[in-house]
């Protein structure tokens, strides 16, 4: 008799729906950036300014994504029967250096006041 893993139930269903909602809105959200950071001639340009407070704000949910993405990856790299190990592994290098960027930042915010 092969194992079988067992079918996630509704409320499994409903948090993996719920991330995969959330991905959606991010990644909405950043193409109204990209979208407003385009010339008269639709190419690419700058990304508006940031104003007052906001590169702190950014860095921190920067932070937060990367350990969302990080933990997705190692769950895919974990559950899926596929090997993600690769992409797991970016992800943690990623979230690594997000971490000591806003710890930087953090600091020099700190020394600011």
């Amino acid at each position: 008799m092969s194992e079988r893993t067992p079918d996630p139930d509704v409320e499994q269903l409903t948090i993996w729906r719920n991330v995969l909602d959330a991905l959606g809105q991010l990644d909405a959200a950043w193409g109204s950036v990209v979208d407003s950071s385009e010339d008269s001639d639709g190419e690419a340009g700058s990304p508006p300014r940031f104003p007052d407070g906001l590169a702190l704000a950014l860095t921190s949910a920067g932070m937060k994504g990367s350990q969302v993405l990080a933990g997705l990856a190692d769950a895919l790299n974990e559950r899926s029967g596929e090997d993600f190990s690769e992409v797991a592994s970016a992800q943690a290098e990623v979230e690594a250096l997000w971490n000591a960027v806003h710890a930087r930042m953090s600091e020099n915010e700190s020394d600011q006041d």
